[in-house]
């Protein structure tokens, strides 16, 4: 059901909320962890060049690119 408030309109519909369970202690320093973290996130960033400068290829190939 939708309701005008004002500017907006606002849902009044029932949601329905998950309980997220307490996270584990893994007993891993967090320095260790974010370090562990943050070389993962660097490697991944790495992939998403490679893979963006690959899909921007087959793009101009395509007759799509720039």
């Amino acid at each position: 059901m939708r309701r005008w408030r004002g500017p907006w309109f606002v849902d009044f519909e029932p949601v329905c909320y998950v309980r997220a369970e307490a996270a584990e202690n893994d007993d891993e320093p967090f320095e260790e962890k974010m370090k562990r973290l943050v070389a993962q996130l660097r490697e991944q960033q790495t992939e998403a060049q490679r893979l963006d400068a690959a899909i921007a290829r087959n793009l101009q190939e395509l007759g799509y690119g720039r």
